[in-house]
């Protein structure tokens, strides 16, 4: 993932040049999918200025976890379970990595994308993003310009569910 960084950061600065988009433009894009909720659309705006404005601690802090709201969101609206039983009876959430191995996220985005989206976010043997961000194990260096169009490709990607009311 490392060299496909150079590829990214071109195709995401070509689309800019070309389009001329800003964040209120990607946020009425994102929201056309149904698994981002409407009271973080406030939240995901912000991170996504801050994305533009090249402030990538601020945008990785913020878009990240958002991720994870929307995948647990599609896994409910597919008639999955986002609860499980804890050791004392009662129930929490499932975690990230738990939710991206759910077959309604495979049948929604392919085995590929799946596994792309845990490599990136959840996989000790990938880039554990959600997991080094949110546990604040993070080194300054890792937020940077390739780790932020990483979690603005994840944003996208999600973004492009739609309901199915056929």
């Amino acid at each position: 993932m490392n060299v496909d960084s150079f590829f990214l950061r071109h195709l995401f600065n070509k689309a800019s040049e070309v389009y001329e988009f800003d964040a209120q433009e990607l946020t009425e894009y994102i929201f056309q999918s149904p698994i981002f909720e409407e009271s973080k659309k406030d939240l995901i705006h912000t991170g996504l200025q801050a994305y533009l404005a090249e402030d990538y601690i601020s945008a990785i802090h913020i878009l990240v976890p958002q991720a994870e709201a929307a995948i647990r969101t599609l896994v409910e609206l597919m008639g999955g379970a986002t609860l499980r039983k804890n050791r004392q009876g009662g129930l929490q959430l499932r975690t990230f990595d738990d939710l991206l191995r759910d077959e309604r996220v495979e049948d929604c985005f392919g085995a590929d994308s799946s596994f792309y989206f845990r490599m990136l976010l959840t996989d000790q043997r990938g880039w554990n993003m959600r997991n080094d961000v949110c546990h604040g194990i993070s080194p300054v260096g890792a937020f940077n310009y390739s780790t932020a169009d990483r979690i603005m490709h994840v944003i996208l990607c999600l973004a492009q569910v739609r309901e199915n009311n056929a």
